[in-house]
């Protein structure tokens, strides 16, 4: 590596440590501190804070399943809550990923319609050859 390199990096490295070490707490401060290197700790506090809680996968499958649209949610905007939260569901137990197909997403949405949208969904469920 040049010297120059080697300067950019030393610069960026503590900047980041500097940015770590004023957003952490004591308890994350002594999980990190037996690593000698930036990229360590930040492995390190990235692992601990990339766990999903069970507790919070139990509650993204509830939302899937008992999904129901808000009164002023968009359809397009409700689609991408639901693809979001599988996606979070899926990277948290890959079991999932068959349980919760684009399909199966799409007859929740259907179902989770207001009434307003009675018409549509009937015309959907009219469809033999309906793909999402």
């Amino acid at each position: 590596m040049n010297i120059e390199k080697q300067e950019l990096y030393r610069k960026a490295s503590a900047k980041v440590l500097y940015t770590i070490s004023i957003c952490i707490d004591l308890l994350d401060g002594d999980l990190i501190c037996e690593f000698a290197t930036v990229k360590e700790k930040w492995n390190k506090l990235y692992e601990k804070y990339s766990k999903v809680r069970p507790q919070a996968n139990r509650e993204d499958i509830a939302k899937i399943t008992a999904f129901k649209l808000l009164k002023d949610t968009k359809i397009e905007d409700a689609w991408i809550s639901l693809k979001e939260t599988r996606r979070r569901v899926v990277t948290a137990n890959d079991k999932f990923k068959h349980a919760f197909t684009e399909e199966m997403l799409f007859e929740q949405l259907l179902s989770g319609l207001l009434d307003e949208y009675s018409t549509t969904r009937a015309v959907i469920d009219a469809q033999s050859n309906l793909t999402v």
